[in-house]
């Protein structure tokens, strides 16, 4: 199949290559703590996104980039840059072998929250795996409650990983501690945390991420 087109086939890729190899680029990127994203135009070869590099653009990767808004940049960047690459031409580029990563891929599992990380890392998977596969933690009972969105704050928390410190889901993280913004209930629509908690009673000191274990 690659060799069947005359001049080859061509490959949009969502990163930096060599960089994020593989199947969720914009995801690692983002999980990585990256502060920049891009595309490269390459040629496709039997090796997973190694093939020459044509032309590469880059965007800055923020505090507020989730992997929806980082998606959208790319897919016009890479519109733009392949459109360049069949009118103009390029000069093929080898990938360099030094920086070679490889972004795998994900699963439901990779959402579940581990308050163990600290705050920073947790805000970063909460970017990262919006709106798919999406982040999770359960209540004592084992319910599960998606996460849609967060922020980091400057709360500095003397309570267990986990532990909700106040109404404002404020959470105990392995380091610092993050404010949940929006959730969702199992069988519901996801809801900004005030609405959230309307419904569901969430009180400080609850702590999340461990569910109750019953034995018969």
């Amino acid at each position: 199949m690659l060799t069947a087109p005359r001049l080859g086939c061509l490959n949009i890729h969502a990163s930096l290559l060599p960089r994020w190899r593989g199947a969720s680029p914009i995801q690692s990127a983002i999980l990585a703590g990256d502060t920049k994203s891009g595309v490269t135009i390459m040629q496709m070869e039997a090796g997973l996104d190694t093939g020459p590099m044509l032309r590469a653009d880059s965007v800055p990767i923020t505090a507020a980039t989730t992997a929806s808004t980082l998606h959208d940049q790319l897919a016009l960047m890479g519109a733009e840059l392949v459109l360049h690459v069949l009118a103009e031409g390029a000069a093929p580029k080898t990938q360099p072998e030094e920086g070679v990563t490889y972004a795998p891929r994900l699963t439901r599992e990779d959402g579940r929250i581990n308050w163990q990380e600290s705050a920073t890392a947790i805000d970063r998977r909460i970017r990262a795996l919006t709106p798919w596969p999406g982040t999770f933690t359960t209540l004592p009972d084992g319910t599960i409650i998606k996460i849609g969105a967060a922020a980091l704050s400057d709360d500095q928390p003397h309570a267990p990983p986990g532990t909700i410190l106040d109404d404002r889901l404020s959470i105990a993280c392995g380091e610092g501690s993050i404010r949940l913004l929006a959730l969702q209930r199992p069988g519901r629509g996801m809801m900004q945390a005030d609405a959230f908690l309307r419904g569901q009673t969430l009180p400080a000191g609850l702590r999340l991420g461990e569910a109750t274990t019953t034995h018969d």
